[in-house]
């Protein structure tokens, strides 16, 4: 199965990046799914936190896709409409779970 993860609290120093960098390892480790990260990037601080994390050689596993998107528009077609934007597919290769801070989303 693919599940695509919100990337965003990996780039945080509180504890659920911590427990979310374990988790995703750990999951991974298990190879039973593809996780691929998804990232917010529309803001050029943010890419380079970005850029930093994915140096690191235990997140070389996963595909990621950044969208350059503003997360006001975003989050508001997401959540407020649950619209899925007309590329969201070819982002992320049409995952069958989507899961962020709010939980895990079960795609048709």
């Amino acid at each position: 199965m693919r599940v695509v993860v919100d990337g965003l609290p990996l780039l945080g120093e509180a504890s659920i990046a911590t427990y979310l960098r374990e988790l995703l390892l750990a999951l991974a480790a298990a190879g039973e799914h593809e996780y691929r990260l998804f990232f917010r990037g529309f803001r050029s601080p943010t890419r380079r936190r970005i850029s930093r994390l994915l140096a690191d050689p235990a997140f070389a596993r996963f595909p990621v896709q950044i969208t350059r998107i503003p997360d006001r528009l975003l989050e508001w077609c997401w959540t407020h409409r649950s619209l899925h934007l007309p590329f969201t597919k070819a982002w992320l290769g049409r995952p069958e779970r989507v899961g962020g801070m709010r939980g895990v989303e079960e795609l048709d």
